[in-house]
């Protein structure tokens, strides 16, 4: 009786880890300040509530030798992919949580793989992001801003473009 008891007890214990380890710590927001500083105007109200949000991938390798059509803010577009408002509040909120992230710091590297795309009411807003090095560009105007964000959000923007079957740079 003793051997079964405890039997119960270890397997009880080994499933509350493993159900402790697949539920995910709740996400968090950046400050205020954060976000302020991280864009400028109106940008963030673009993004949250815009007619179009497009994502991106992006090529981070010759910046600059392609102009025009095909390419974002200087990089290759490998493919794009029109987002929902569900999956474009599930990339804001894994987003925003990436910059409330703490650890990241400013890389001497910028290998962007990743862009947003967003217009409301005609003014678009663009966010050129490299999990890579830690930072992202955001483009309200012509004067781009920069700011930190972390590598977490990264496997849920790669996810969404996958399942749009968008190639993701390597």
């Amino acid at each position: 009786m003793r051997k079964w008891v405890a039997l119960c007890c270890v397997l009880f214990i080994a499933m509350g880890t493993l159900a402790l380890r697949r539920l995910k710590p709740p996400l968090k927001a950046p400050t205020p300040e954060q976000l302020q500083a991280a864009f400028p105007g109106d940008t963030r109200k673009i993004l949250e509530s815009s007619d179009q949000f497009i994502l991106l991938s992006l090529d981070p390798k010759g910046f600059g030798r392609t102009q025009g059509k095909g390419t974002f803010h200087g990089y290759r577009v490998l493919g794009q992919t029109v987002v929902s408002s569900k999956v474009k509040s599930e990339l804001m909120a894994n987003f925003y949580n990436a910059m409330a992230a703490e650890g990241a710091f400013y890389a001497a590297c910028f290998s962007p793989r990743h862009g947003i795309h967003a217009v409301r009411d005609g003014k678009p807003a663009d966010l050129v992001i490299c999990f890579e090095c830690m930072q992202f560009v955001v483009y309200p105007n012509k004067q781009p801003s920069y700011a930190l964000i972390s590598r977490s959000a990264q496997p849920v923007f790669d996810r969404v473009l996958s399942n749009a079957a968008i190639p993701l740079a390597h």
